[in-house]
């Protein structure tokens, strides 16, 4: 019996769910078609089907990963509260760890781009909200946050 499209797109969404669970928790060296499968409840061969290898979960949740990362920082007044912001996310778990998460992708080849849509989503936000160039900003903060993630460990 065929799937309806509803059904494929749930499938799809619990095995991101868990994906997206599995990354900030362990990182994406841990998370394995195994891991998704056991806690999905989806077999391996099913999460194979839907994205094929690995490195193509991530990039399912990219606009996911974002909306976190950007939900924790304040782009309502001007450069000095949006760096404040990102200083103090930093003590939020979920912050840091959507940033290893990133760092560990964009150390594989394969899905690299994380990082460069991270940079020009923050670039786009401070222009439109600080009308200025941020880019040297964020640069720093970005710095700033490998360092304390290496800190931290």
């Amino acid at each position: 019996m065929k799937r309806s499209k509803e059904e494929t797109q749930e499938t799809i969404n619990t095995i991101l769910d868990t994906a997206f669970r599995q990354l900030l928790s362990g990182g994406f060296e841990r998370m394995s078609y195994t891991s998704l499968s056991e806690e999905s409840g989806i077999s391996r061969t099913g999460i194979c089907h839907h994205f094929g290898k690995k490195t193509k979960i991530p990039l399912q949740l990219k606009d996911r990963l974002l909306h976190h990362l950007l939900e924790n920082l304040d782009f309502s007044a001007d450069i000095e509260v949006f760096r404040t912001s990102w200083v103090s996310a930093m003590q939020e778990q979920s912050f840091r760890d959507i940033w290893r998460v990133a760092y560990q992708l964009h150390i594989n080849e394969q899905v690299s781009d994380i990082i460069t849509l991270f940079n020009q989503a923050l670039q786009d936000k401070c222009e439109v909200n600080f009308g200025q160039n941020c880019q040297q900003e964020i640069v720093s903060l970005m710095g700033y946050t490998l360092l304390r993630l290496h800190s931290l460990k």
